[in-house]
């Protein structure tokens, strides 16, 4: 499913994943949003840290990953390159 989500940038954070085709690099934005007790991470693809500053206002679309934890359900939105 694609959504769309607006929020405040609390977190950015550089993620480095090693695969048979060598690393994968994403990065992590937590976003605070009015009237939520949980933040959403937003994982784009490459470096992008420095696209984004702490706090402003941000609103992205891509897509919706849910899937099943100790606590109830847990999720994240995958913007992906618009060349995939």
């Amino acid at each position: 499913m694609i959504v769309t989500i607006e929020g405040v940038i609390t977190s950015k954070e550089l993620i480095k994943k090693d695969t048979e085709n060598g690393p994968k690099i994403s990065t992590e934005l937590l976003l605070a949003q009015t009237g939520e007790k949980m933040q959403t991470p937003i994982r784009l693809q490459g470096d992008k840290r420095d696209q984004f500053e702490l706090f402003e206002v941000n609103t992205f679309t891509g897509e919706l990953l849910s899937w099943k934890t100790r606590d109830g359900i847990g999720n994240m939105i995958m913007v992906r390159d618009e060349n995939e």
